[in-house]
């Protein structure tokens, strides 16, 4: 049984990093999978984990999630 669940968070910063916006949660629950809850997903899979600006100054991200390192597991993407 799972003790604790993980969820990916994103947070912006205009001024070089002296304030930060609040944080906003990127991960969420999508039925039918067997490792994402309501409170989380099992664990970050691997290190695949990336974010870049584009050139229209949008956020995209892609992160890995499954239940165990030795999956089943997918990668997922968001953006702003």
């Amino acid at each position: 049984m799972r003790t604790s669940a993980w969820n990916l968070f994103y947070r912006t910063s205009g001024d070089g990093g002296s304030t930060w916006s609040d944080e906003t949660q990127v991960s969420g629950f999508i039925p039918g999978y067997s490792y994402i809850t309501p409170s989380g997903f099992g664990l970050p899979y691997g290190d695949y984990f990336s974010m870049s600006v584009d050139d229209r100054g949008s956020t995209q991200i892609a992160w890995g999630e499954a239940g165990s390192y030795s999956g089943p597991g997918n990668i997922w993407t968001a953006h702003n």
